[in-house]
């Protein structure tokens, strides 16, 4: 499928709700300014996203990326690079929303096994999945911004299935995970301190026999988004979300995410502070890639 040309746009599929992405070019998309380059905080928070832009630099077409998350600056943050079995973390900057992120690899975490999922609290702490041998969760200390120090696993969280894809919403101290223990992907919390992290709880009105995983949480802890191979989904991952009264309480039925998802895997990676950008991984293209959406003026 990556010989759908990513130098291209992509057009819509069908008017059944699935549709493919837009790529940027010359930092406009049909003539129109382009999403990324929105001022932030120019939206109507509760309108729905646009139509994801692929971000060509996070991009590559050789191999795949994903998992973009951003600091709350939103100019600063980490993802993943790399074919398995041995993706590697990578640190991202840029100047300006406009601008493209310049690309660094992280030193101190990467290896012979595979590093994905990187996610950081506001005191520098990362914590990442790494997937060999199996796929657990680690936890490291950031040293300077793509320098960190040597992960321990956490043995808290870890049960011999699948753990990963952590998230730290912006300004808290909840890690919302997935975890493969019941043998369907389910959603997790944990509470942190610092390194250390409590027994994991399970998010039960999410979990279903179907697989959720790529949680996704508003600073202000009500709105969850995830992605899901659910049967009401348009097939493959979709990005559902799902939202709740107070931050500890129970979250509503999920719905699908209205222009996000396509006929490949989609999963949500990060939402910015003001709730206008949702940044997205989706292999619409054949390879894993990085997308941003923006809601409506």
């Amino acid at each position: 499928m990556r010989g759908l040309a990513v130098a291209a746009l992509f057009t819509a599929a069908c008017g059944c709700g699935r549709l493919d992405f837009e790529r940027r070019v010359g930092g406009t998309v049909d003539g129109a300014v382009d999403a990324v380059d929105a001022p932030a905080g120019a939206c109507n928070p509760v309108a729905e996203f646009g139509t994801p832009v692929l971000i060509p630099e996070l991009s590559s077409q050789a191999v795949a990326d994903g998992t973009l998350r951003l600091l709350p600056d939103e100019l600063t943050g980490y993802f993943w690079r790399g074919d398995p079995p041995n993706p590697d973390i990578f640190y991202v900057s840029r100047p300006t929303l406009a601008a493209p992120f310049t690309i660094t690899v992280v030193q101190g975490i990467n290896g012979a096994t595979g590093e994905l999922d990187p996610t950081v609290g506001a005191d520098g702490v990362m914590v990442f999945r790494r997937n060999g041998p199996g796929d657990e969760l680690y936890v490291t200390t950031q040293i300077t911004p793509d320098t960190f120090s040597a992960p321990t696993a956490l043995t808290v969280l870890n049960t011999g299935a699948v753990e990963g894809q952590g998230f730290l919403p912006i300004g808290s101290d909840v890690l919302y995970f997935q975890s493969k223990r019941s043998m369907a992907g389910d959603l997790y919390t944990s509470m942190r301190t610092g390194t250390s992290f409590t027994a994991p709880a399970l998010i039960t009105e999410l979990a279903t026999a179907d697989e959720e995983g790529d949680p996704v949480v508003s600073p202000d802890g009500l709105t969850i988004w995830f992605r899901t191979n659910r049967a009401a989904t348009l097939g493959g991952f979709n990005i559902m979300t799902a939202t709740r009264g107070t931050p500890t309480g129970t979250f509503g039925p999920a719905t699908l995410v209205a222009n996000l998802n396509t006929e490949g895997d989609d999963g949500p990676s990060w939402i910015s502070p003001d709730g206008c950008r949702m940044y997205l991984s989706s292999n619409v293209a054949g390879t894993n890639d990085v997308y941003v959406a923006t809601r409506g003026p």
